[in-house]
């Protein structure tokens, strides 16, 4: 009997060793996911230590303490999701949208629609658009007064001043074949813009840049 009396305490003590040893560990580490991770599994070995000894305010706390850390992890790991583009989305970020964050970037993606487009005009001159394109693939060509003055391939945005200044088309934009193209609707982005202000600057930022390189080209 008190050979298994001092092998459950030996034990009890290994599990509470255990426990604050991962504990420590846990607060050596610097990425804060492991960091969670490992105080789950502390806590899970001081509930079992818990429920040997029956003590029900360690029981609750321990469970208290992974529930609040596993909700923790699940946020880290969706915003580490996040932050992890696929090749095209980063090539795209890459050349266009450098001036966001990758969740900032993706947050602006997920407000748009993709569409491919077949011959025709997008942009009317002297109509107000309520959206800004931009040119995944194909060309779309600009046209003033009936003459081409302009064919914007990948990675430039379309319709970007009068989503500035909300004036109507100065030209025509024509797709003469096909195009594919990112579509974002003004209203969507005002709806952004009242979630994300900050976001949206950085968009506005985006455009400007759009234009210099316009007029540069």
């Amino acid at each position: 009997m008190h050979e298994f009396v001092s092998q459950s305490l030996f034990l009890d003590s290994g599990m509470v060793s255990l426990s604050y040893a991962i504990m420590l560990v846990a607060y050596l580490v610097r990425d804060i996911l492991i960091l969670r991770i490992l105080l789950i599994v502390a806590s899970m070995a001081m509930l079992l230590y818990g429920a040997s000894i029956d003590n029900l305010a360690m029981l609750v706390w321990n469970s208290l303490f992974v529930a609040v850390n596993g909700v923790q992890v699940a946020i880290l790991l969706h915003e580490r999701r996040m932050l992890e583009l696929p090749d095209e989305l980063d090539r795209i970020h890459r050349a266009v949208f450098w001036f966001m964050t990758a969740r900032e970037f993706r947050q602006l993606w997920q407000r748009g629609q993709r569409e491919t487009r077949y011959s025709g005009r997008i942009l009317r001159q002297g109509e107000v658009p309520d959206r800004i394109y931009l040119v995944l693939d194909g060309e779309v060509r600009v046209e003033r007064d009936g003459h081409t003055v302009a064919c914007l391939g990948p990675m430039y945005l379309v319709g970007e001043m009068s989503y500035i200044n909300h004036a109507s088309a100065n030209a025509d934009v024509v797709i003469d074949d096909h195009a594919e193209l990112m579509i974002w609707t003004h209203e969507d982005l005002h709806r952004l813009e009242r979630k994300r202000p900050h976001l949206i600057q950085k968009f506005n930022v985006i455009v400007g840049q759009d234009l210099v390189r316009k007029i540069g080209a």
